[in-house]
């Protein structure tokens, strides 16, 4: 099923920085990404709009002809990244790429390991045929999670009484043939015992423990 909660990214490819929307041109700033995640992101590359008004003056750029992709890696210049995507869906209506970015790879885990947080730096990249711009370059704080992908819920350590168990916290109405019923002093010390013998006599009687 597809993510409906995803990170919108807007890339100005003219300035190379990332802003807060196709309408407001203040500085947007990536959270960090956590370990073993798959981040749903659209991205929507804008430029200037000569022909607009008002202060803020940007269009989406009509990405009919381009491809995206999103990589991730601890240094410069690599040719195995720690996270990479380029396959993203098109709506060329809106202009907008979606897709997820997989951060559960053995490298990234190896990357951050067990320290609480790393610092990376992440690319968008876009290609129309043979030509590619690389429209963004910045860093990232990648950081670590609390549970792992494959935890398993705790399960309560339950206990259960037997049915002999049950019956002894209560006194029934009729007791067993040849039961009584005993009583403990609050010390321990001594113990009366209630009852009727088989010649029809009461049993009432206080006993050391």
């Amino acid at each position: 099923m597809a993510a409906t909660a995803n990170r919108r990214i807007f890339v100005n490819w003219f300035t190379k920085r990332l802003q807060l929307s196709d309408k407001k041109s203040g500085d947007f700033t990536l959270p960090s990404f956590m370990k073993y995640e798959t981040v749903p992101f659209e991205v929507c590359i804008v430029e200037p709009d000569l022909a607009g008004t008002g202060i803020d003056r940007f269009s989406r750029v009509d990405i009919s002809n381009l491809s995206l992709s999103i990589a991730i890696h601890s240094g410069y210049d690599t040719a195995t990244p720690l996270a990479y995507q380029n396959t993203f869906t098109k709506d060329e209506e809106l202009n907008v790429f979606s897709g997820e970015l997989a951060l559960n790879t053995a490298a990234m885990n190896a990357y951050i390991a067990s320290d609480s947080t790393k610092t990376a730096y992440i690319e968008f990249e876009i290609q129309e045929g043979t030509a590619r711009s690389k429209i963004y370059i910045g860093t990232i704080t990648l950081q670590n999670a609390v549970t792992q992908v494959s935890t398993t819920t705790p399960t309560p350590a339950d206990e259960y009484f037997t049915k002999a168990q049950t019956t002894a916290q209560f006194v029934q109405k009729i007791l067993p043939a040849g039961e009584q019923i005993t009583i403990t002093s609050p010390s321990g010390t001594y113990q009366r015992i209630i009852g009727v013998d088989d010649g029809g006599s009461a049993v009432d009687i206080i006993l050391p423990v």
